[in-house]
């Protein structure tokens, strides 16, 4: 499940998500878990310690979330400075990429402004997807063997997406 604004933090939130979720089969939720020395670094220190206050709801929703058996990321990256993910933001998370999953947050495009909507007025999806199309990206993406999205991550896990 995509929870789009990361409202599923919230407990009473999660639990009618994690009820809904039993009902339709649901087989994975997004984690919104930004390490700090990311959020800070593509955000500044204050969001960073806005995202590092929710590490007790996040450890909470991760804990509900194993005994529900559904599947989750370990971590996010992108969220503090979302629509500013430039080239060397990837770089920077590729080097110090964890083990585990991660997800990088990015909202590419080729135009911005309110060609796409009025609340994203403020991020560069052009530089986006130049990052993401970047040579230095794609190598550094090489060097750490990182494989797609949730639908490759389940079928290594053993589960299925459908």
């Amino acid at each position: 499940m995509n929870v789009h604004k990361h409202f599923h933090i919230h407990p009473t939130i999660l639990n009618i998500l994690l009820e809904v979720g039993r009902d339709y089969g649901m087989p994975a939720m997004r984690v919104p878990h930004e390490p700090f020395w990311f959020a800070a670094r593509s955000a500044g220190v204050l969001p960073g310690l806005a995202q590092a206050s929710l590490s007790p709801w996040i450890a909470l929703m991760k804990h509900r979330l194993r005994r529900a058996r559904i599947f989750h990321n370990d971590r996010i990256f992108g969220m503090a400075g979302s629509g500013a993910m430039d080239e060397a933001g990837l770089l920077a998370i590729l080097a110090r990429l964890p083990p585990g999953v991660s997800e990088i947050y990015l909202h590419p495009a080729t135009e911005s402004g309110s060609a796409i909507t009025a609340s994203m007025s403020q991020y560069r999806h052009a530089e986006e997807l130049d990052a993401l199309s970047s040579l230095r990206v794609r190598a550094a993406l090489n060097a750490v063997a990182v494989r797609g999205g949730y639908a490759e991550v389940m079928r290594a896990v053993g589960r299925s997406l459908a």
